[in-house]
């Protein structure tokens, strides 16, 4: 329908997900789905005490959405059992996949998979790639203590796995282009000018769509920039230093 929700993840003594009404109305509210197997007794009871907050692949923190046209949705357990789970639009449980790295190399599996996306693009192609388009939809994990974003089946089969990140967050898409927020392990030092720069986004809504504003720093010099993508595909960047202003080229990184 027509109607909009939220979805809501929280993890630490919390540890549950849930879908509101704009108002701020619970629609429902669930926990670990216990179902799925592997979690500790207790794990579907929240909220917790401030001193009882055990973590481990046997604990539920969920961490993000993804969803299907028809209201399915996948959960990343990203803090917690390291796992992928879908529910229906009504927020019952019905499959798991993957499992925790032992070889961080492995196909499959994961350590902080954080973020999570419908990667619907007509673009997807075989790891070499080579190939035809992907048949249907596929989810796309960012797999983010293994440095890579993963991609599968909507019946969690590996699909594609595309390395090269430090610890990438999450993942958005802007028409046939991934966006993927990487945490550069927070290691903010950098050796000198044009080494390191980090950034945000924000989302500002417009009567006329949606504007893109980040922040885009110089880690060694701290020189600030501001793009702004706006409607239209265009895009400005203001440039700033501390008790000097000047020009500089902007940095923004798109994956695809």
């Amino acid at each position: 329908g027509n109607d909009e929700f939220i979805y809501v993840t929280a993890y630490q003594q919390k540890r549950s997900f849930a879908k509101l009404t704009p108002d701020g109305e619970t629609v429902w509210h669930n926990h670990a789905p216990m179902e799925a197997g592997g979690y500790a007794n207790g794990e579907d009871v929240s909220p917790r005490k401030a001193d009882d907050n055990p973590w481990g692949r046997d604990r539920f923190h969920p961490t993000n959405f993804a969803f299907l046209p028809d209201g399915d949705f996948f959960l990343a357990d990203g803090y917690g059992s390291f796992r992928i789970h879908r529910y229906d639009a009504d927020g019952k449980w019905l499959s798991s996949f993957g499992r925790p790295s032992d070889d961080k190399d492995a196909d499959g599996t994961f350590d902080t998979p954080h973020g999570i996306w419908i990667d619907d693009r007509l673009s997807i192609s075989e790891p070499n790639g080579i190939g035809p388009p992907a048949p249907e939809p596929l989810v796309v994990v960012a797999d983010r203590a293994n440095e890579r974003l993963q991609w599968f089946t909507l019946d969690g089969e590996h699909r594609k796995t595309l390395g090269g990140f430090l610890l990438p967050a999450n993942i958005d898409r802007r028409g046939d282009v991934l966006l993927v927020p990487d945490l550069v392990g927070r290691d903010f030092s950098a050796p000198g000018p044009d080494r390191l720069w980090v950034a945000d986004i924000t989302e500002l809504p417009t009567r006329s769509g949606s504007c893109y504003l980040a922040a885009i720093t110089d880690a060694s010099a701290w020189n600030y920039e501001a793009p702004r993508y706006c409607p239209g595909g265009n895009l400005a960047c203001i440039a700033a230093n501390i008790g000097k202003r000047h020009t500089m080229p902007g940095r923004i990184a798109l994956w695809q």
